[in-house]
């Protein structure tokens, strides 16, 4: 019942109203505090798939399109003249390793067979004969697009892509039963699936509440959502605080060196008021070491960041956190 419900929500669109009216409820109970401190980070959600091979991938969508236009148009898919007995041998379960063949030769003339059949059922498909109908399924839609994707037709025949070929990340199908997952990579954890932005209150005193949440493709890096986030909570709910994504050394700072307050090793939870200076000014070129003539370590006390594009108001408190590290970390900000 309960996912039902969730299923009825989502459809509709409702789900942020429910959030909303939460925390309005909230607001009124001195829950939220206006001008407070809030922050914001990402983390994985595994989609429901299985994790699987390119050769696997490629069968499985093959399959996948079979399935379908067997559901769709049963007589019509037995009695054209793609279907072989070769064709149900291969595709009749689902693709796993265990099946295919091991060695790596073998294993790119198998993957190149799946391809020759892709096309041949897809110019079946287009035959004015056929049922106009079919060429719009999901499954078929998506194999015409896997196909463009991984494949390739010349003279020689059908070949896999070379891997510089092919799409990006943001746009590489992983699963054909779940087409808009991405295999995303944060912190040394990769997964297929996508990825969710959180946004907390942080008051001392007060309950940490979450007060936004967006959901995007795994691929999307969390300093593409920061005006996003912004630009949400000014507009439908300025109770919820300001956020601030950790932003890296060799971007934009606002202010000049001095000691870190809020590192791991520092004087950890301080806050110290920062001077508004004129303009926003890019970092040099770190020094680089006198072995290896590579970039140097930033000294740790440039770790504290201010939003890119905007300017802090006066007495405006910008407290980073976390550990020395070239990626991106979660940052506090407090306005008065």
């Amino acid at each position: 019942m309960l996912s039902e419900f969730r299923d009825r929500l989502i459809a509709h669109g409702l789900e942020q109203q429910i959030l909303d009216a939460i925390l309005a409820q909230c607001n009124t109970r001195g829950l939220l505090r206006a001008g407070g401190r809030a922050r914001t980070d990402s983390t994985h959600v595994i989609a429901c798939i299985r994790d699987l091979n390119r050769v696997e991938f490629v069968t499985e969508t093959m399959r996948c399109a079979l399935e379908a236009l067997a559901v769709a148009a049963p007589a019509w898919l037995a009695g054209t003249d793609a279907v072989n007995a070769d064709w149900l041998a291969r595709y009749q379960q689902r693709a796993d390793s265990y099946r295919l063949p091991k060695g790596e030769p073998e294993r790119t003339a198998f993957a190149e067979n799946v391809g020759g059949d892709g096309y041949e059922l897809l110019h079946t498909l287009d035959d004015p004969t056929a049922p106009a109908h079919l060429r719009d399924l999901e499954a078929v839609v998506l194999l015409r697009t896997v196909w463009a994707r991984e494949y390739q037709r010349d003279a020689r025949g059908v070949r896999w892509r070379g891997h510089k070929q092919r799409p990006p990340g943001a746009a590489r199908i992983v699963s054909p039963h779940d087409p808009e997952a991405r295999c995303g990579v944060k912190r040394g954890s990769a997964w297929d699936g996508y990825k969710t932005h959180l946004t907390e209150s942080c008051d001392d005193g007060l309950p940490h509440l979450i007060t936004h949440v967006v959901t995007t493709p795994a691929t999307t890096d969390d300093h593409q959502l920061t005006n996003a986030v912004h630009q949400d909570l000014d507009r439908a709910r300025p109770e919820a605080g300001r956020t601030l994504r950790g932003q890296r050394l060799h971007q934009r700072e606002n202010h000049p060196p001095g000691p870190c307050t809020g590192h791991r090793g520092h004087r950890a939870g301080e806050a110290s008021r920062r001077p508004t200076s004129p303009a926003p000014q890019r970092l040099r070129r770190p020094p680089t070491s006198a072995s290896t003539g590579r970039p140097g370590r930033q000294p740790c006390a440039c770790r504290e960041f201010i939003l890119p594009g905007r300017r802090p108001a006066p007495d405006l408190t910008v407290v980073g956190r976390g550990r020395s590290s070239r990626r991106s970390r979660a940052a506090v900000v407090s306005a008065p």
